[in-house]
């Protein structure tokens, strides 16, 4: 009798010991069998466009969040489209992506990319690409979406350097000597950073051959002249050479590395007009 029950007692714990190890598997089991999750990283994004710097790429990322046994993933793409909401025009601001995202094989992320055409923005350009997860592969499920890219056009400005200057036109306060036209120079044009530049020589030379030999001193007239580049329009108010003068410059940066100086000193109406090619 007492061989009999030890034995009842061994079947019972063996039949649960089985029981335990089959609960145990079961939720591992339906953890395998989860649809893969993906997700935009984030709703909204805001992203600066350098103007006038031709194609630029945007990348966008896409997450693998959920799904799968997590030890082998397969390679997955997603679907999206451009949402009709928003403003940046395809062709214009931006080319028309494949339509789909791919996230390789063992990857928990991929990219969306996109080519921006910075040549079509100006400081004043600020739209948006809504985009929109569709469809998918490999049982995928989308838990985030759309999300909207922001694009706003940003000035950048790099000037500095040494230019050959060629000042094609001007007028001195009438007593200067005769200067042929075009008069040729060279300028450096410092980087003082956040669009500030001091160039060695505002007037580019041609204002001490105006007045070398006519007034005492002017043969030494080589006076430095700051001023700001703000997308691409040139400004500065600064003292010249003699006392009481004042200099007003006005300017464009023509984004094909030459620029276009104008001066003037009001006191005395002189002026003078030069193209600046970066060496």
């Amino acid at each position: 009798m007492k061989t009999i029950k030890l034995l009842f007692v061994a079947i019972i714990g063996s039949l649960l010991s089985v029981s335990c190890l089959v609960e145990d598997d079961a939720p591992q089991q339906e953890f395998t069998q989860t649809p893969y999750s993906v997700r935009f990283a984030t709703a909204a994004q805001s992203t600066g466009v350098p103007i006038n710097n031709g194609v630029q790429n945007i990348e966008i990322p896409v997450d693998l969040v959920g799904g799968g046994n997590w030890v082998n993933t397969p390679a997955l793409q997603i679907s999206y489209t451009i949402d009709v909401t928003s403003t940046a025009v395809a062709g214009t601001h931006y080319t028309a992506p494949s339509g789909t995202i791919d996230i390789a094989e063992n990857s928990d992320f991929g990219y969306l990319t996109i080519p921006v055409n910075s040549d079509n923005f100006t400081s004043s350009t600020n739209v948006t690409i809504v985009i929109e997860l569709t469809s998918n592969s490999n049982g995928i499920v989308v838990s985030s979406t759309q999300t909207t890219i922001t694009l706003a056009g940003l000035c950048v400005s790099d000037l500095g350097g040494t230019y050959d200057v060629s000042t094609t036109s001007g007028a001195g306060d009438g007593a200067e000597n005769a200067v042929p036209l075009p008069f040729a120079s060279t300028v450096v044009i410092t980087d003082n950073g956040n669009g500030n530049y001091t160039m060695s020589d505002y007037s580019a030379g041609i204002y001490s051959a105006w007045y070398t030999g006519v007034y005492n001193g002017a043969e030494n007239a080589i006076v430095p002249g700051v001023f700001q580049d703000i997308c691409g329009s040139l400004s500065g108010n600064f003292d010249a050479f003699y006392a009481n003068e004042t200099v007003i410059l006005t300017g464009t940066d023509n984004g094909d590395g030459t620029l276009t100086i104008y001066w003037t000193m009001p006191a005395y109406g002189e002026t003078a007009t030069a193209t600046y090619t970066k060496q």
